[in-house]
């Protein structure tokens, strides 16, 4: 009977202490499967409960991030995105990161948690709550910390005028001619070779908006500036920023410069739309007309997908016919021979050439969308139809060539592999488009880390029974490059020659 008991007890001491291990262990087991909510019901005082908090509030808000364009940062010549976040899960982020820093004020990681309190407050346009935390940060020992918590306090600040001091530059944001509430403006020196950063507190001077859609600067620095703004994406559906605004503002120390930003409805296309294929030998492009155009430009813009398919960005082609009517008709053959550059951009170890740059302003197999400036009598332009959206946007006037034209090496270009692409081509060098492609590829260069080789593209360029003017012109570069002084003159006399 003593054995029993004694068995029993020794049992009961194991299973206590395994019981007092789970409970030990467990909170550690649900942070690392990120079970936090539980980790927080049930264990609200465990040492583990601080981490919980901090990547809870992380992970709402990561999943507050959506698809959808909430903010468009608009230039006088570029646009980018933000995306917005639900309210929800900006709600879940600002109370776990307001708990941890109550519960935990000396948490290891208590100023990225302040920041990110911050940005969350910032999101919701809770000014008050905002400028209360970026007021804590602003004396951080992090000297890159305090400067970007100085520019949001500068920007939410700029929302009231300063009792008896002129602002640098003032002026309001006017869309549909009412002023619109809480909109960025940014300044951006002119001198700064249009960079740009995708959060532009810290880099830029930044203003907000008030009720009336008038914004503020003050103690801006003496120079000429482009006046950017970053507006809501709903704000400016069916607008464009009019160009009747001069693009740069010049700002002086001694007086206030006005500078408003006006947007104006855009111009209606009709046709084509809704990715229409484009199966013909011409291309008919129609818009509605617009009050006071004097005439109008088209721009067609190629749409470049990465290797997966995935939309990887776009390159534009612009037009110089001037139209007086709304209606404009090319044939194919023209776009595709169409004058253009070759933009080249890197991403880590890959050159991306502009598919358009390589293959035409249109070309078999591809996509593309279009858009119309209007211009008044002096020039201006006055609007346009290219709005602010992104390229799958079922506004965008949308159409696709058809590929039977297509050669092999032109599905090459478009999947950006480009060594693939010269193998196919030197298979059909009887046809001038592959031709032109290995001649361009060439010029460029298509490997990473290599420069072009100008003798090899002359080398495909003279082989073109009827070269177009843009064929003529790479040429021209080539000779001049080369240091063939003969070989130029005689291209640049057939260029004058060809000259309307």
């Amino acid at each position: 009977m003593r054995v029993k008991i004694r068995t029993i007890a020794i049992a009961g001491s194991i299973l206590l202490l395994m019981a007092i291990g789970l409970v030990v262990s467990l909170p550690g087991w649900l942070l690392k499967m990120e079970k936090y909510d539980a980790l927080l019901t049930w264990f609200p005082k465990s040492p583990e409960a601080p981490e919980a908090l901090f990547w809870s509030a992380d992970k709402a808000m990561r999943g507050a991030q959506t698809n959808k364009v909430d903010r468009i940062y608009i230039f006088p010549n570029s646009s980018s995105y933000s995306r917005s976040e639900t309210a929800a899960q900006l709600g879940l982020a600002i109370d776990r990161w307001e708990r941890l820093l109550a519960e935990y004020p000396d948490y290891r990681d208590a100023e990225q948690a302040r920041r990110r309190l911050a940005e969350a407050y910032f999101a919701q346009n809770n000014w008050p709550q905002a400028e209360r935390v970026y007021e804590q940060l602003a004396s951080s020992e992090n000297q890159w910390v305090g400067k970007e918590a100085q520019g949001y306090l500068e920007a939410i600040r700029s929302r009231q005028p300063r009792p008896g001091e002129e602002p640098s530059i003032t002026g309001r944001v006017i869309v549909g001619g009412k002023g619109v509430e809480d909109v960025f403006v940014i300044l951006r020196k002119k001198t700064e070779n249009n960079t740009w950063y995708s959060n532009p507190f810290g880099y830029y001077p930044v203003a907000i908006t008030d009720s009336d859609g008038t914004y503020r600067f003050y103690d801006v620095e003496s120079g000429h500036y482009e006046v950017g703004v970053g507006i809501g994406a709903d704000a400016v559906s069916g607008f464009y920023r009019t160009g009747q605004e001069e693009p740069v503002a010049e700002i002086s120390e001694h007086s206030t410069a006005g500078y408003d930003i006006v947007f104006l409805p855009k111009v209606e296309t009709i046709s084509p739309v809704n990715r229409e294929l484009i199966d013909g030998d011409a291309i008919r492009f129609e818009w509605e007309p617009y009050p006071a155009a004097s005439y109008y430009q088209l721009g067609i813009t190629s749409i470049d997908r990465d290797k997966q398919g995935k939309v990887a960005g776009s390159s534009t082609v612009l037009l110089n016919e001037k139209w007086t009517e709304t209606t404009a008709e090319y044939d194919l053959d023209t776009l595709r021979n169409y004058r253009r550059g070759i933009p080249v951009s890197y991403s880590q170890d890959e050159m991306w050439l502009s598919t358009q740059g390589v293959l035409g302003a249109i070309f078999p197999g591809g996509e593309f969308t279009w858009y119309v400036d209007a211009f008044d009598a002096v020039g201006r332009k006055i609007s346009s139809s290219s709005g602010y959206y992104l390229l799958n946007d079922n506004q965008v006037p949308y159409f696709t060539i058809d590929d039977r034209e297509q050669l092999e090496g032109d599905r090459y270009v478009m999947e950006h592999r480009y060594e693939e692409a010269v193998q196919a081509y030197e298979k059909q060098l009887d046809h001038p488009y592959a031709l032109r492609a290995l001649a361009r590829l060439w010029f460029t260069g298509f490997r990473y880390g290599e420069e072009g080789d100008k003798a090899k593209a002359l080398t495909y360029l003279e082989r073109l029974e009827n070269p177009t003017v843009n064929d003529y012109e790479l040429m021209l570069h080539a000779y001049e490059a080369a240091g063939n002084e003969e070989a130029s003159r005689r291209i640049q006399q057939l260029l004058d020659a060809k000259q309307p």
